[in-house]
């Protein structure tokens, strides 16, 4: 938990998904294989590499529909740089 919550510097409060005019730290989905494997890229319209460096990236073990079902434990996090 020490990364901290969403990233949100226009400070809504919502959590809407990546496309939507809430925080901008939500990401599309990232499509992992049977064998652990993601290798297809994640994009952002809303976010800039100056943005994200230095900042957290967190990976949930669930689905997130953006709205009523969160993405559930934090399994994997990691530093930007």
């Amino acid at each position: 938990m020490a990364a901290g919550g969403h990233y949100d510097p226009d400070q809504t409060g919502k959590h809407l998904g990546p496309d939507g005019q809430g925080h901008r730290g939500d990401l599309p989905m990232l499509s992992v294989a049977g064998d652990g494997a993601a290798t297809q890229p994640v994009t952002s319209r809303r976010l800039t590499g100056a943005d994200v460096a230095g900042r957290s990236l967190i990976i949930h073990a669930d689905p997130d529909n953006y709205g009523d079902q969160p993405g559930g434990a934090r399994i994997a996090c990691g530093v930007i740089r």
